[in-house]
């Protein structure tokens, strides 16, 4: 990975080898590294084949009923949820898919430096001419890297199972797959926390290199305390407040909310369309189906949610930063 220029001296050219950038030189060693092991390939292809099978276990129909007065038409309707809406969605990621991914970034991330120590390999990397900056910095893209392109393989499942499903229950009821409103919600919901667990598992293995199997199983016992104990200490009706929905860090309580939301603004259209006050009829059951096909598309506000997650994402990159000025290869030099 070195350039060539050629220098003239004293009428005769010679020619110098030109190192590379330092960091651009250990961003192309880990990528030669990943792209010759063969494990990386097939990791990829085990971890889209799961996140497949967790959004095909999760392919069931979710229902929708609207309750009423006895005899009316409301208390039986029932409408099904398009794969591709927001509201199931959010339903999906929250309760699912976006838990598992979470908690196996830990696994991929905290070895990012302490894997030499573990290989005995950190004598060789020693001798290299090389900044400890660059060496930190150029692991951490990488890194962060693999979570990305984890992250892709959740979408590519998402769009490829909204098709599919699409496909098998396409017709007159069921939307075209809005690729659009599918990658708002993965934005949303995967990116901050793409970055704050890996930056997070990478910073603690950095300054724990010893440490890190004790930093995976931590991370995730305290993701399942807050996911699952929490909600019931801050909320003991069942429901959390919202402030703590807006700074859960792992999503689970998003549910909790979200979907009250869209139940009372369906509500409120069959009011104010005074479906509520008729009999069951099929003309009525199709015009409710329209209603909800409206509604089940719209993005609700997550921005006081957002927020909060993008700050978390924030702190662990502060932590980071911290972890790349504490880290030297040798003792009582500079990086």
């Amino acid at each position: 990975m070195t350039s060539t220029h050629i220098v003239s001296v004293s009428g005769q050219q010679r020619i110098i080898p030109r190192r590379p950038h330092p960091l651009l030189g250990v961003i192309a060693w880990e990528l030669r590294r990943l792209r010759a092991s063969r494990s990386t390939w097939i990791l990829a292809l085990v971890t889209f084949g799961v996140f497949l099978l967790i959004l095909w276990l999760e392919r069931g129909v979710d229902s929708v009923a609207v309750s009423a007065a006895p005899g009316k038409w409301a208390i039986f309707f029932g409408g099904d949820l398009a794969y591709d809406s927001v509201w199931r969605l959010l339903r999906q990621l929250t309760t699912g898919s976006l838990s598992l991914f979470i908690l196996a970034l830990p696994f991929v991330c905290a070895d990012g430096m302490a894997r030499d120590l573990k290989r005995r390999t950190h004598e060789l990397l020693m001798t290299t001419a090389l900044p400890s900056w660059a060496y930190f910095w150029g692991r951490y893209l990488i890194i962060l890297a693999l979570s990305l392109g984890m992250a892709l393989l959740l979408l590519a499942a998402m769009l490829m199972m909204a098709l599919a499903t699409y496909l098998v229950l396409g017709g007159a009821d069921y939307p075209i797959p809005q690729i659009g409103l599918i990658l708002a919600v993965w934005a949303a919901l995967v990116l901050p926390m793409v970055i704050f667990i890996s930056s997070l598992s990478f910073a603690l293995g950095t300054l724990f290199p010893r440490r890190t199997n004790l930093i995976k199983i931590g991370i995730t016992v305290i993701w399942f305390f807050i996911a699952l104990i929490l909600p019931d200490v801050a909320g003991p009706a069942g429901t959390p407040p919202s402030w703590y929905t807006n700074w859960d860090p792992t999503s689970a309580t998003l549910l909790a909310d979200v979907p009250d939301r869209y139940q009372r603004a369906f509500q409120s259209m069959i009011h104010a369309a005074g479906l509520d006050s008729q009999p069951h009829t099929p003309a009525t059951n199709t015009q409710a189906l329209q209603f909800l096909h409206t509604l089940e598309y719209q993005f609700v506000d997550l921005w006081l949610w957002l927020g909060p997650h993008l700050l978390w994402a924030g702190l662990a990159l502060g932590l980071l930063g911290i972890a790349a000025i504490s880290f030297k290869r040798f003792r009582n030099v500079s990086n």
